[in-house]
């Protein structure tokens, strides 16, 4: 199942959708038009209700029961990241090549600002300067997690999306992506096989392994994780991956994956900053 969250310009509030064959069918539509009823609010039915009656809609969109007046026209389609920014809990954690700490023996991670995320296939802002960009797996938590293990921590995932982050170096804080749908582990499969594509300016930069070569599985990373600090249901867990340092503005930088889908944007200098002092 691919659960998106689109803004059209018709509604004043982004849209709960699902995404099948490359459209997107808004819940509330499809739920009128097939006769059922339930809420559409993104993250009360998503993760505060974890999917609940949205695979029913996935089955019938699957088996070609897919009402026009449902699907959302691709012109006034803008698509957000599947998450509520000013709920979710942004974590970034080291799997590739970190030093463990030395106390706990895990993986290093940050807390980062979900509110940086910016809709898909929209320019990055970055500040001025050479740019470095990641791409990298998101995990999406449907429960709640708190001193978890990772057998804990994968039953706690809904789903997974990508992530494609950009930060300028004059800037401690950057922007990213992330999408362009919530994908849920049976329509993802094995994560151990997944490969994750960063292209720059056209070039495709190879990737360091499969998720199975990681040093440290990102359910164990999430359960580590959950060992400091409690998780909630809309929290999202980024693992980067594939780094590139020192990109130029005006670059497309993109990523992509097997069923996971596509994200990308050009590199663009951010606003000037602005004066913040009295006087």
């Amino acid at each position: 199942m691919r659960i998106c969250r689109v803004q059209v310009d018709s509604m004043a509030t982004p849209v709960l959708a699902l995404g099948c064959d490359g459209a997107y069918y808004d819940v509330a539509a499809l739920e009128t038009a097939l006769g059922r009823e339930g809420p559409s609010d993104f993250h009360g039915r998503v993760f505060a209700a974890r999917a609940a009656g949205l695979e029913q809609l996935d089955a019938a969109l699957r088996a070609g029961r897919r009402p026009t007046e449902a699907r959302i026209r691709a012109p006034d389609a803008l698509i957000l990241p599947p998450c509520d920014e000013a709920r979710a809990t942004l974590v970034e954690v080291a799997l590739y090549g970190a030093a463990a700490p030395a106390s706990a023996g895990g993986p290093a991670f940050a807390l980062a600002s979900a509110r940086s995320l910016v809709p898909c296939e929209l320019p990055l802002p970055v500040g001025a300067g050479p740019v470095s960009v990641s791409g990298g797996l998101a995990a999406l938590l449907g429960d709640e997690l708190s001193h978890g293990t990772a057998r804990d921590a994968e039953r706690a995932v809904l789903g997974y999306a990508l992530h494609l982050g950009a930060r300028g170096s004059g800037r401690p804080l950057g922007c990213a992506e992330l999408g362009p749908a919530l994908v849920t582990p049976d329509e993802l499969g094995p994560l151990d096989a997944l490969r994750l594509e960063l292209t720059v300016a056209g070039q495709h930069l190879a990737s360091p392994g499969p998720v199975g070569a990681w040093r440290f599985h990102l359910w164990e990373a999430i359960a580590y994780v959950s060992n400091h600090l409690p998780l909630r249901p809309g929290d999202v867990v980024v693992a980067p991956e594939v780094v590139a340092g020192t990109v130029e503005l005006g670059v497309e930088v993109a990523l992509a994956a097997p069923r996971l889908g596509r994200l990308a944007g050009t590199l663009v200098a951010g606003p000037a900053d602005a004066a913040w002092r009295a006087g």
